[in-house]
C-alpha cells in the first residue's frame, strides 16, 4: 500500500463514503465522526486495540480478528457484529436492530440482553456460565465450547443449535422448527422429544443409555461413545449411522437408503440385512458369527476381532483387495 499511515489512508475516502475496508495491520484507526453516510465497516484482521466513535449511521461493523478488548459504544441502528477473535471480556449494551452477532473466541463470562431482532448468535469458545433469554426470533445459536450447564428456553424459530463441548446434563423442550442438533461432549444421560423436523442429530461423547423416537426426517445420526444399549427403530431417511463404542446386542432392521453403517466396538453377534447401495461398513470387535450378504456398492470394509469371522478372514481380505 502507498499510504505511510493509517490517518493518510483514510484521507482517500469523501464525508459520503458509505463502506470502508482497512488493511492496514493497523493498531487503531482515526476519527471517524465526518463520515456521516456510512454505513459498512471492516476493519478485521488488523492489530487493533480499541476503536474510535463510531458514526451513528453504521449497520454493519467487522472488526474481528484484533487485539481489542473492549468495544464503543454501538450505535442505534446497528444490524450485523462481527467482533471474533478478540480479548473481550463484556459486551456493551446491544441495539434494538441487530440481527447478526457472533463474539465467538473472546473471553467473555456472561451475555448483555439479547435484542429481539436477534436472528443469529455465535459465542462459541468462551466462558460462559449461563445465557440470557434468547430472543423469540433466534434462528442459529452456536454456543460450543463454553461452560453452560443448562440452556434457557429455546425460541420457536430456532433450526440450528450447537451447544456441544458444554457441561449440560439436561435439556429444555426442543422447538418443532429445529433440524440440527450438536449436543455432544456433554453429561446428558437423556435427550428430551425430538422435532419431526430434525435432520441431523449428533450427541456423541455423552452419557446416554436410550434414544426417544427418531423422527421421519433424520438422515444423519451420530451417536457413539455412550452407554446404549439398544436402537429405536430407524427412519427410513436415514443415511448415515455412527454408533460404535456402545453396548449394542443388536441393530433395528436397516434403511434402505443407508450409505454408512459404523458399528465396531459393540456386542452384536449378528447384522440385519444390508441395505443395497451400502457403501462403507465397518463392523469390528463385535461377537459377530456371520456376516449377511454384502453389496455389490460396498467400497470400505472393516471385520476384524469378530470370533467366528475370522475363520473368513482370507475371503474378506480378497473381496477388500478386489475393491
Amino acid at each position: 500500500m502507498s499510504y505511510q499511515t493509517i490517518e493518510q489512508y483514510f484521507t482517500k475516502f469523501p464525508d459520503n463514503v458509505e463502506e470502508i475496508e482497512v488493511c492496514f495491520n493497523s493498531d487503531h484507526l482515526p476519527d471517524l465522526s465526518r463520515f456521516y453516510k456510512l454505513k459498512k465497516l471492516s476493519c478485521d484482521h488488523n492489530e487493533l486495540t480499541c476503536l474510535p466513535l463510531l458514526p451513528s449511521t453504521l449497520q454493519k461493523l467487522y472488526c474481528d480478528d484484533n487485539e481489542l478488548t473492549c468495544l464503543p459504544d454501538l450505535p442505534s441502528t446497528l444490524q450485523i457484529l462481527y467482533c471474533s477473535n478478540n480479548k473481550l471480556t463484556t459486551l456493551p449494551e446491544l441495539p434494538s436492530t441487530l440481527k447478526t452477532l457472533y463474539c465467538d473466541f473472546n473471553k467473555l463470562t456472561c451475555l448483555p440482553r439479547l435484542p429481539y431482532t436477534l436472528e443469529t448468535l455465535n459465542c462459541f469458545d468462551n466462558k460462559l456460565t449461563a445465557l440470557p433469554s434468547l430472543p423469540s426470533n433466534l434462528k442459529e445459536l452456536y454456543c460450543n465450547y463454553n461452560k453452560l450447564t443448562c440452556l434457557p428456553r429455546l425460541p420457536s424459530k430456532i433450526r440450528t443449535l450447537y451447544c456441544n463441548n458444554n457441561k449440560l446434563t439436561t435439556f429444555p423442550p426442543l422447538p418443532s422448527s429445529l433440524e440440527t442438533l450438536e449436543c455432544n461432549y456433554n453429561k446428558l444421560t437423556s435427550l428430551p422429544l425430538l422435532p419431526d423436523t430434525l435432520r441431523t442429530l449428533n450427541c456423541t461423547n455423552n452419557q446416554l443409555t436410550c434414544l426417544p423416537l427418531l423422527p421421519y426426517s433424520l438422515g444423519i445420526l451420530v451417536i457413539y461413545n455412550n452407554q446404549l444399549t439398544c436402537l429405536p427403530s430407524l427412519p427410513s431417511n436415514l443415511r448415515i449411522l455412527y454408533c460404535y463404542n456402545n453396548k449394542l446386542t443388536d441393530l433395528p432392521l436397516l434403511p434402505s437408503i443407508l450409505e454408512v453403517l459404523d458399528c465396531h466396538n459393540n456386542q452384536l453377534t449378528c447384522l440385519p440385512l444390508l441395505p443395497s447401495i451400502l457403501e462403507v461398513l465397518d463392523c469390528r470387535n463385535n461377537k459377530l458369527t456371520c456376516l449377511s450378504l454384502l453389496p455389490d456398492t460396498l467400497r470400505t470394509l472393516f471385520y476384524h476381532n469378530n470370533p467366528l469371522l475370522d475363520c473368513y478372514k482370507k475371503t474378506l481380505d480378497e473381496l477388500v483387495e478386489k475393491w
